[in-house]
Formats: C-alpha cells, structure tokens, sequence
C-alpha cells in the first residue's frame, strides 16, 4: 500500500500496471535493431533519390523493414532546422478551375516528386491583392523555391525581390513576349503562330481570318490578342493581305458570331481558312458553321491551339498546335532546380527565358482549299 502511494505522490506510473514508456524511434535505434551503421541508415531513409549508393539491396530491404516494425516517422521539421530546407516548392497560379493550370500542377508535382520534392499550390485568382497574399506566406513560411503565374506582369515584383533576398529564387511562368525581372519559362506563342500560318500556306490557303477573344475584358484577352498578333506577323511575312480578324468577347464560346459573319460573306471573299485563338474557341467555330451550313474543312478549315482532349474526339478531330504542358512543367523545374543548386541564371546580364516549342498536330479540320474558291 505504501509503495503504491510512493508512485502516485511522485506522478510515476506503476510499472507493473501501465507497462514500459518508449520515445519516437530514431535513426541510431533502427541502425542497432538492423545491425548496421547509421550512416547506412541515413543514406536509406533520406528523401533524396540515389542518396542510398552503396547499399546493397539487401541491407536497404532490411533497414526499410526495421524502421517500419519500429514505427520510424521522419522528423521534416526538425530537418529543416538543421539543413534550411524544406523540399517544399510554392506554386502560384491564376486558377485551377482551367484545365491548363490543373494539367500543369499535375506535370509539376510528378517531376518535383521524382526529385524528392513536395509541391504546395495556391491560386490569385486574377487578382494581385490575393497573388499579394500568397507571396507574403511563403516569405514569412519560407519554402525552398517558388513559380509563379502572375496576376498580371510586373505586378508584386518588391514581394518577389523579398523573395530573392530571402534566398527563395523565384521562376516566372509566361511572359515569352515581355522582357521579365525574374528567370522564365513560357510557351514559343510566337512559333505556334508561325506553325499555323505556315501550315495554312504550304496548302495553299491564301485567304485567312484569325478568330480570337480579344474582348474578353480580362488577362486571357491579352493572351488572345498576342496570339492573334504573332499569327498576323507570320502571315504577313509571306507578303500576303493581312488575316481577317474576328473578335467575340467570350473566350470559351463565341462561334456563333463568328458563323454568321463568314457565312454572310460572298465565297470569292470569304477566308477559306480561320486560326482560332483557343481550341475551345475553334470548337464552338466548327459547331456553329455547320449549323450555319458551311463544311469543315471542305468550304472552311480550322485550325486551333492548344489540344486540349476534346480536340482529338472523333467527332471533332480538331488540327491545332499543341502547346505541350507537360514540356512546360518540366523546363520550369529544370530552371528551378539549377537556381536551388547555386547554378546561374542569367546570361550576358539578362534573366534566363526558356520557351518551349510548339507542335502541329494534324487531325480532319484542315484541308486544301477547294479550286473555285481560289
């Protein structure tokens, strides 16, 4: 009774009643339980890939099944104090409600984690206020690299310059036709210009119209509007007349419009041939000239940008440019990780800009021009 009394007064469990109290298993523990060296043990369960050169497989296996009967966790916080990094990257995109940026944090979180990264994305929403906010999160809750979309160009550079001073290096996605503060990767917007322009040409299109929603109101219509522009320089770099151009305020829809106008025209003035701003926009084209009573491609081909998966449904099998995301994903990281590395990015004093090329794909929208329409 008096015994039992002692252990309550001092606040010591009873061992016979409550068993034995153990602490987190720690990396020294699994290398006595494996009967290896720590070392071996670090090398192992570190996150970064090829770090366990030298292990035999055999020994991997056996420390992996230890730390796993001890219940081993990672301690990443801790980690963090004592190396400075996170293996974290801060994303920040201007919506995943469209496909492009969804497709590109899905490319992305792949090549990250292959790397022995996490990801950790937030949207602006098209605002620089909520972009704002973002940023002063990731300063104050560093992460060890950051890419970022912006609300609109130039805007929070001193947020991102806060960055930088803090040694998180910063990629800026887009922006292929500006001159940027920050290293960049972009889609070659200007290439897949030329590849539509070109491809029109070689069959033998000499009459064409640009459709784009250059009315939009709003960051996709600048988008819009340099894509039309490219697409105009390369057309007009073959001395022809300037493409016919015709504009909708809706982005996603807008064919209608579109339809009716080139359905109105003689067929001695009508374009055989219309670039789309957007696959969807090409699409919403496609449907809306049928319904108006013109053929694709046999009285009108199309072309968009973009492939999207609805473009290769067979009941559209849609001819764009591919603007592969996947590619763009990787370069982001490329550039980024050789930032993370110490690597430079600059050269001859400007910022690094990588474009990624665009590609033709070749589908059932675009066809030689009929001879009387010539």
């Amino acid at each position: 009774m008096m015994t039992r009394i002692i252990y309550l007064m001092k606040n010591t469990p009873a061992p016979a009643e409550t068993g034995t109290v153990t602490k987190p298993p720690t990396m020294t523990l699994i290398a006595r339980h494996a009967g290896v060296s720590r070392v071996a043990v670090h090398a192992v369960l570190s996150p970064r890939p090829g770090s366990n050169i030298g292990v035999s497989q055999e020994k991997r296996d056996l420390i992996l099944k230890v730390a796993r009967e001890l219940g081993y966790v990672r301690n990443e916080s801790a980690r963090s104090l004592a190396t400075g990094r996170t293996n974290t990257i801060g994303v920040i995109v201007q919506s995943l409600k469209t496909r492009f940026f969804t497709d590109f944090f899905t490319y992305l979180d792949e090549v990250c984690y292959a790397d022995g990264y996490s990801v950790t994305i937030s949207t602006s929403e098209f605002t620089s206020a909520r972009e704002a906010r973002h940023l002063r999160t990731m300063v104050s809750r560093p992460v060890d690299g950051l890419i970022l979309a912006q609300s609109s160009p130039w805007h929070n550079d001193d947020l991102l310059e806060q960055c930088s001073v803090r040694g998180i290096p910063v990629v800026l996605l887009g922006g292929d036709d500006l001159e940027l503060k920050f290293p960049s990767v972009a889609f070659d917007t200007a290439g897949a210009g030329e590849l539509a322009a070109d491809y029109f040409y070689r069959l033998g299109h000499r009459r064409v119209a640009f459709f784009h929603a250059g009315e939009a109101g709003d960051d996709s219509a600048r988008m819009h509007n340099v894509r039309h522009s490219f697409f105009a320089q390369a057309w007009g770099r073959r001395s022809l007349s300037a493409p016919l151009a015709l504009v909708t305020g809706d982005p996603a829809h807008g064919g209608i419009q579109a339809a009716a106008k080139l359905a109105a025209l003689a067929p001695a003035d009508r374009p055989t041939a219309v670039a789309c701003g957007t696959d969807e926009l090409a699409i919403s084209l496609i449907y809306a000239l049928r319904t108006a009573g013109l053929r694709v491609p046999e009285d009108l081909s199309v072309v968009g940008c973009d492939d999207i998966p609805a473009a290769a449904d067979p009941g559209i099998a849609l001819t764009t440019v591919k603007l592969p995301t996947d590619g763009l994903a990787r370069q982001a990281w490329q550039l980024l990780s050789r930032k993370l590395h110490g690597k430079p990015s600059t050269k001859g004093g400007k910022h690094s800009k990588i474009l990624v090329p665009p590609e033709l794909v070749a589908r059932a929208t675009a066809a030689s021009p009929p001879p009387a329409a010539l």
